[in-house]
């Protein structure tokens, strides 16, 4: 009986285990992208990250001349969405129109580092690699729309550090002094695994809701392999009426 039990027990946490994306894919909608019964053009950038099981919170041990403490907690706040570049902050708090002015980038305008990752009858989203994508510091994503206006929707950061001074290179127990570890890592069962710091500090909404910062950790290395903060993904994909990029 106590075996049956246990079996039963196993299969109910093993369905409700999630999964992990680097950017948002989807809105809970059928897995069609369609506009006002108008197919909607789709132009993926890059395969996005999947995980499937959620592995238990990892601890850090101290290693031999890494002087860092390791946080209990450590709350996100709007600072940390502030992204440093050549004397430019990032955010979404800022036009980015002024932003983009800042970097040179020419809004609505195509060329050989920037192009349309999803164009609707509400307006384009755009993907920028930046300053191009053959010296890649940062992938900078926006709408811009007559209905919904021009704003950030999304950044990649490849040379460029976060906040609390964390970037792609460092280590996991690095990343977990700057960020807490009271989360718990997402695994995807092979060798990588995501953190998600949400500003809302709320885990249970880190797939319903924007303003989510995503670390991706190399389980061999223990280094932080990407970086990726979703300032309106969820409003884009609304706004654009994209149901997914599946």
């Amino acid at each position: 009986m106590k075996s049956k039990v246990l079996g039963v027990i196993a299969i109910v946490i093993t369905s409700v285990l999630g999964g992990c994306t680097v950017a948002p894919s989807s809105t809970n909608k059928p897995q069609e992208t369609t506009v006002n019964s108008t197919p909607t053009t789709i132009i993926t950038s890059q395969p996005e990250s999947t995980y499937r099981s959620i592995a238990p919170t990892v601890v850090p041990t101290q290693q031999p001349g890494d002087t860092s403490e390791v946080a209990n907690e450590a709350k996100i706040t709007k600072d940390d969405f502030n992204i440093r570049y050549n004397g430019t902050t990032i955010n979404d708090s800022t036009s980015f129109k002024e932003i983009a002015g800042e970097l040179g980038i020419k809004i609505g305008k195509v060329d050989d580092n920037i192009y349309i990752k999803a164009g609707t009858q509400s307006g384009d989203w755009y993907l920028v690699d930046y300053p191009n994508k053959n010296s890649e510091n940062l992938r900078i994503e926006y709408v811009t729309s007559e209905v919904f206006g021009t704003y950030i929707v999304s950044v990649d950061l490849y040379n460029v550090k976060t906040n609390r001074n964390i970037g792609v290179g460092d280590s996991e127990q690095r990343l977990l002094a700057a960020y807490g570890d009271t989360v718990e890592p997402i695994d995807n069962g092979d060798y990588t695994v995501c953190y998600k710091y949400p500003l809302s500090n709320d885990q249970s909404k880190v797939y319903s809701e924007d303003k989510v910062i995503t670390f991706i950790v190399d389980k061999l290395t223990k280094k932080v392999t990407e970086i990726y903060i979703n300032y309106n993904n969820y409003k884009a994909m609304d706004d654009l009426d994209i149901t997914s990029f599946d």
